[in-house]
């Protein structure tokens, strides 16, 4: 996907006169890496009234997505939350045609998610990082302890609390994942996702997803 700009006419909250200006209502974060920089200063979506310099926020409806770890956001206006049943209805037949043509080649799946302003999806956005930055110790921690390492759904990994990659010994099965996450722990990383997949790897019903 691309990111996608749109224009429309605003209403200064100081009252001057109406004036045009573009906004975003699809941001790509692969190919647009300074409007995820900007998501996370608070500078997206941001409009200035050219009459007398205020500044605010446009809280249009968008869709957030990275490519690289499969996550997909819809962002509501604040203003909508007492709408939230009827828009996540909207949103998952929005994900379907997303999912089947958009972003076909990425192979989407699990569960949309949806936030409601642009504040939400910052704090997200710095969730999504702080993921990312752990995952990455995980998989430098394994292959450093001698172990392959092996990429999980991110959807999957996301949703349960899993890091990104994992070690692997051998076989994906889960008593080698299990072993294989226990001994990169026993090195010494502290790493509560790591943990937890380890912990869960030893429950009979386990069944990972790898990319």
């Amino acid at each position: 996907m691309k990111s996608i700009k749109n224009s429309d006419v605003f209403k200064c909250p100081n009252g001057c006169e109406d004036f045009e200006h573009d906004f975003w209502s699809l941001v790509d974060a692969a190919s647009s890496p300074e409007l995820k920089e900007a998501a996370l200063g608070g500078e997206l979506n941001l409009i200035m009234c050219p009459c007398c310099g205020v500044y605010f926020h446009h809280d249009n409806n968008l869709i957030y997505f990275d490519s690289a770890t499969k996550f997909l956001v819809f962002v509501f206006d604040e203003k909508e939350r007492g709408s939230e049943k009827e828009l996540k209805e909207k949103m998952r037949h929005d994900y379907e045609i997303i999912k089947n043509s958009l972003a076909k080649e990425v192979n989407l799946s699990g569960a949309p998610v949806c936030v409601f302003g642009l504040h939400e999806l910052k704090n997200l956005i710095e969730q999504e990082e702080f993921f990312a930055r752990e995952s990455e110790v995980v998989a430098a921690s394994s292959a450093e302890a001698g172990y392959k390492v092996a990429a999980l759904n991110p959807s999957y990994a996301r949703v349960r609390g899993y890091p990104f990659f994992v070690p692997v010994a051998s076989e994906k099965t889960a008593k080698d994942l299990a072993a294989s996450a226990g001994a990169v722990l026993d090195k010494g990383l502290n790493s509560g996702r790591l943990r937890k997949f380890a912990e869960d790897a030893q429950k009979p019903d386990f069944k990972p997803e790898f990319c």
